[in-house]
């Protein structure tokens, strides 16, 4: 083995070991991970308040319709209970956005130690 061999392969293992031991990759991993669990669990929340806005809806129908005028007040009632569905999956799809972009940063960074702690 060269000596040029051998200092590339001790600057790779530095490098590795550098990595492996740094405090702040590993923090970043843990804050991301929990970032992750936080993001799946607002993820839920916003699940529940959009079941909660459907039953909410039955309700204010049934309500509506004991009213006389019906028709005018089940369209009003059906608008709203529709730009509160909306604007919760809107929500939920922002959510899912931010948890699949910190699911795959998780993915990266597993991988990367994967990769380097096989090698």
């Amino acid at each position: 083995m060269s000596a040029t061999t051998f200092k590339a392969q001790g600057v790779s293992l530095a490098k590795k070991a550098d990595v492996l031991t740094n405090p702040d990759l590993w923090e970043q991993n843990a804050n991301l991970s929990n970032r992750l669990f936080e993001v799946a669990r607002e993820l839920d929340a916003l699940k529940r308040q959009v079941a909660e806005a459907e039953k909410g809806e039955i309700e204010l129908i049934r309500m509506v319709f004991a009213m006389a005028d019906q028709r005018e007040l089940a369209a009003l009632v059906a608008t709203a209970r529709q730009v509160v569905i909306d604007d919760l999956k809107c929500e939920l799809a922002q959510m899912t956005a931010y948890r699949n972009h910190y699911k795959a940063q998780a993915e990266e960074w597993r991988r990367k130690y994967e990769a380097l702690r096989v090698s």
